[in-house]
């Protein structure tokens, strides 16, 4: 999983979407996923691959408390 971190001053438009820089989408690729951050006050992004994998990992942790 790469780890970026920085700073984004973005502008959504009037239908609500939010344009990202050229060099983020094609590290990315065409799907990925914008959720809240947990434990700070920020947006986290990550990659189809990256979420199924966590989605993977999460699955498997249920599974073990059973």
């Amino acid at each position: 999983m790469a780890s970026l971190m920085g700073t984004y001053y973005h502008n959504i438009d009037a239908k609500g979407r939010m344009n990202f820089p050229t060099k983020l989408r094609e590290i990315l690729g065409t799907t990925f996923y914008v959720t809240k951050g947990l434990d700070q006050p920020c947006l986290t992004v990550c990659s189809a691959a990256e979420n199924a994998e966590d989605s993977s990992a999460a699955v498997l942790r249920s599974a073990a408390r059973r």
